[in-house]
């Protein structure tokens, strides 16, 4: 190798080097999407609330589900659990309502945190919810230009409240809250804001309960690691049935299933990343430059002339030219006896010769008497003329052709 693709070959390495090293010790950014991943420790993530789960729920058994309501009353028909459902919307189709309800009526609860509900869910479940926004807002004063409080500050109502604490969600907003209670006064209010506002409530459907709450990033990693967060995760999920299964939803908050890329792991971290691509780089530059040919062509060596077929049709011609036409037909019949001894196993001498061929080959009868009376005819006579070797032949070929 030259002096000159070493020098390239080095810097080329040391580049490599130097952005592995820049990229592994960047600061990993902060992921502050609403994702509720089980699996990420972002902020509004729910990794550290899924792992400390079962302290919640001693003697339960925790399962998550990637699956939708309609798939889960199916395939948990015979047994009784809580089902948790938390995101920023819910919006789930026809048959999944009416399969809640029907969850409900077997004697489950079902817990649901969401700060948009469809309006066929609020029908269908018999509940209401209104934007935080509009109930502030004052026409007849400035307030749409004041800054909004970025603390909501909560509490239980009796008699669930615990001494009149409040817990208190720093850096959060409210975006609705729970109203027309008189339009369904079987709806009892868990929980309210500071001015009184529904921000969770409770409802009997059939056998079992329904409980809604309007602020789903309460149960996010960001306020359950503090200690007022915490206290409302616990005081929320005690109201659920205890000693039963846990079926923890992913589904309808569009937690992404994790790739089973083999790559994954590589892809998802920016230094491995940038480093496969520059690999990638690299090694086409080098099927680029380093990939010509380096030596001389080789020449194009002719295969050997196979010059049997023009020996045999120069021997042919000289037969045919002396007008032997005799001998030639002789050797026509020798070849063709051969033939139907190593082909078909039947011999020239054998009685039923002319049955066994008609049988195999799968010709007609009368090809075949016509080409054996024919070849008894030709060995008959002493000598042939044109006409007679043609008609041999011709009888010959269709044989050959059409036997199988």
């Amino acid at each position: 190798m030259k002096k000159k693709e070493v020098k390239y070959g080095l810097a080329l390495l040391s580049l490599f080097i130097l952005l592995i090293v820049v990229e592994y010790n960047q600061p990993e950014p902060i992921d502050w999407s609403h994702t509720y991943s089980i699996e990420k420790k972002g902020p509004f993530a729910s990794y550290g609330l899924f792992k400390l789960l079962p302290g919640y729920f001693k003697n339960s058994k925790l399962t998550t589900s990637r699956k939708t309501s309609f798939e889960i009353e199916k395939e948990y028909a015979d047994s009784t659990y809580n089902y948790i459902i938390i995101g920023d919307e819910f919006n789930p189709s026809a048959e999944d309502i009416v399969a809640i309800k029907s969850i409900l009526n077997k004697g489950n609860d079902v817990f649901i945190a969401a700060s948009y509900f469809s309006k066929e869910a609020e029908d269908s479940l018999g509940f209401y919810t209104g934007a935080k926004f509009f109930r502030d807002l004052n026409l007849n004063s400035d307030s749409l230009y004041k800054k909004a409080s970025d603390t909501i500050r909560l509490s239980f109502v009796a008699p669930y409240s615990d001494k009149h604490y409040n817990y208190k969600f720093e850096n959060n907003h409210l975006v609705a809250v729970f109203d027309s209670l008189d339009k369904y006064p079987e709806n009892r209010v868990l929980a309210t804001t500071a001015r009184g506002e529904p921000v969770m409530i409770h409802k009997r459907i059939g056998n079992g309960r329904l409980f809604l709450s309007s602020i789903p990033l309460a149960y996010t990693n960001y306020y359950f690691t503090q200690q007022s967060g915490k206290r409302f995760i616990e005081k929320s999920f005690n109201f659920l049935q205890p000693n039963r299964k846990i079926l923890w939803d992913v589904y309808y908050h569009g937690e992404v299933v994790v790739s089973t890329n083999p790559l994954r792991f590589v892809l998802e971290n920016n230094a491995l990343r940038y480093s496969l691509y520059l690999t990638m780089l690299g090694a086409f530059l080098f099927v680029m430059f380093e990939g010509k040919r380096k030596q001389r062509i080789i020449p194009v060596i002719e295969p050997v002339t196979n010059n049997s077929l023009e020996f045999i049709k120069t021997v042919s011609n000289l037969y045919f030219s002396k007008g032997n036409h005799k001998n030639i037909a002789d050797k026509k019949i020798v070849y063709f006896f051969d033939y139907v001894k190593n082909h078909y196993y039947i011999h020239a001498s054998d009685p039923a010769f002319k049955d066994r061929l008609i049988a195999k080959s799968g010709l007609e009868e009368v090809k075949v008497n016509q080409l054996l009376k024919y070849i008894e005819t030709t060995k008959s006579k002493s000598s042939l003329n044109g006409d007679d070797l043609i008609k041999l032949n011709n009888l010959l070929e269709d044989f050959f052709k059409n036997c199988r």
